[in-house]
């Protein structure tokens, strides 16, 4: 008797049951990833210091009520639609810890991201597929950086991976309404967002132009996004009004190959470039031209629309560049993040592959995933949000000449260094600002202009240049080794002061600056 045990014959596992099995075991998977995930990103957050953008975040939030939160990004004191900073007030009433509470959205967002990743794979490749394209995503610029920031990036991406899911079953109401409010959130959270929606018309004009028939749930669904564009139009406009003419970042078309390692993570552009063209291939050879498996039975349906969309997903960087450009507008690798999805999708293409190949595929990826995290726990033990604010104010004090203030040349050292300072410290440090230097010397004054705006908001030494060395005809200036692109202050001193280093390393200096005349 088959499977008596006491016959002496070895039990035959039934095929059925064997594959249940083997689905319980992957989606045991699953959560152990979201919850991976989550603690890693937890521990990330409270280690990781604040920086200049998330400072922004935390003095819109601070404005308290909706009318003040409207009345400072009119003022220009950052640019996002005012949802998000609504959201972002909630978090920070979570905990009393800031590194933690401002990131919380974007770490709470990203195992959303996983899930609907896993979700949407799932359909096309199976249970085990879809979790390697869900694990794929723990190897991109998504988790290491943005799910750990307190941006709108994570959470626009899982509003938008949601969409995906949404748009897989678009033949139900419910996920077309479920898709409109999710883009909707995801324009709410930012403006560029609807950029990123461009991978859904393309697949719909594609679904219309074969099946000869419009779906307008569908395009009632994309047309959301439209509205709080629109609720948000003033605001927009004026910031752009603000801060366009000289913005900061300078995206151009060799930018573009260096979007997709960034995204990558990886230390080179060329290997950005190879693995986008991979995913390109894979994606066509599993939604466009499906082959047969190394059994002989077919990898996958022909998909042209689902495959329109990922393709659309991977050239979000192309296509994102070239509507700001159009439009004039300012472009920046981030604002196309999610690329990342179509990245991560692209995995489903390994269904085709011969088995022994597959396992290389994925030995190789999960090698340089281990690696990576490895190294993540060995540096996160040790450190402190205020490591790097307390080096640089013991650099500075070894130096001497405790009565002269100190000028940060690099505004992106200064403001996360002022919000760590200790108070006795804290207002010897200075940054400068002067926008027409700023612009002559480095083309953009985005972060004087901003400088200006904020203070209004935060109890800085943020002084006009003329009005500062008026009174002070000798100070110390902190930089950067190499200097940064965006910091003036250095590139124009020589030329109306004496300047004597007093200390430096590798990556520091710290100068002794005696202006020839009040400039």
């Amino acid at each position: 008797m088959i499977g008596d045990s006491s016959s002496g014959e070895i039990p035959v596992i039934p095929r059925k049951t064997a594959g249940l099995a083997a689905n319980r075991l992957i989606y045991g998977c699953v959560g152990l990833l979201l919850a991976y995930s989550a603690i890693r990103e937890f521990v990330a957050a409270s280690a990781k210091p604040i920086w200049l953008d998330e400072m922004l975040t935390w003095t819109v939030c601070l404005q308290g009520e909706w009318r003040q939160i409207i009345n400072a990004l009119f003022q220009g004191a950052d640019g996002q639609p005012p949802i998000f900073y609504v959201i972002e007030r909630c978090a920070l009433h979570v905990t009393s810890n800031k590194e933690i509470a401002l990131r919380l959205p974007s770490i709470l967002a990203f195992p959303c991201t996983l899930t609907c990743v896993f979700l949407y794979a799932k359909r096309r490749a199976g249970e085990f597929i879809a979790l390697m394209c869900a694990i794929s995503l723990l190897m991109t610029a998504a988790f290491r950086f943005y799910a750990t920031d307190a941006r709108p990036y994570s959470m626009v991406l899982a509003c938008l991976a949601l969409a995906l899911v949404c748009y897989q079953r678009v033949s139900a109401p419910l996920w077309a309404v479920i898709m409109g409010a999710s883009l909707a959130l995801a324009e709410s959270l930012h403006y560029f967002a609807i950029l990123s929606m461009t991978p859904f018309a393309i697949a719909e004009v594609v679904y219309t132009w074969r099946k000869r028939k419009v779906r307008w749930r569908v395009w009632g669904a994309l047309a959301c996004a439209l509205v709080p564009l629109l609720l948000s139009l003033g605001i927009l406009t004026n910031y752009r009004a603000m801060y366009g003419s000289h913005f900061w970042s300078r995206y151009s078309v060799s930018s573009v190959p260096t979007t997709y390692n960034r995204f990558l993570v990886l230390p080179a552009t060329t290997f950005g470039v190879i693995t986008a063209v991979i995913c390109f291939g894979s994606v066509m050879s599993s939604w466009f031209f499906p082959s047969k498996s190394i059994r002989g039975v077919d990898s996958g349906e022909r998909d042209p629309v689902e495959g329109a969309l990922m393709i659309g997903l991977l050239f979000l960087p192309i296509t994102t560049f070239l509507i700001t450009k159009i439009l004039h507008g300012a472009m920046h690798d981030r604002y196309a993040l999610a690329a990342v999805l179509g990245m991560a999708l692209a995995f489903a293409g390994m269904k085709s592959l011969p088995n022994a190949l597959r396992v290389i595929v994925i030995a190789f990826f999960g090698f340089v995933l281990c690696i990576h995290e490895l190294l993540f726990w060995q540096s996160v033990r040790e450190l402190s949000p205020k490591d790097s604010s307390a080096q640089l104010e013991v650099f500075v004090q070894k130096v001497g000449h405790v009565e002269l203030p100190v000028a940060v040349a690099d505004a992106l050292i200064y403001f996360p260094l002022e919000f760590y300072a200790n108070p006795e410290q804290g207002t010897r440090f200075v940054y400068l600002v002067d926008t027409e230097k700023a612009i002559m010397y480095t083309g953009a004054d985005t972060l004087d202009r901003n400088s200006v705006t904020l203070r209004q908001y935060l109890p800085y030494g943020m002084p006009d240049f003329k009005e500062f060395t008026r009174t002070h005809p000798e100070f110390l200036m902190y930089v950067e080794n190499p200097t940064p692109d965006h910091d003036w202050l250095s590139k124009f001193l020589p030329s109306v002061a004496s300047m004597e280093v007093l200390r430096e390393d590798s990556n520091q200096k710290v100068y002794l600056i005696r202006l020839k005349s009040h400039t």
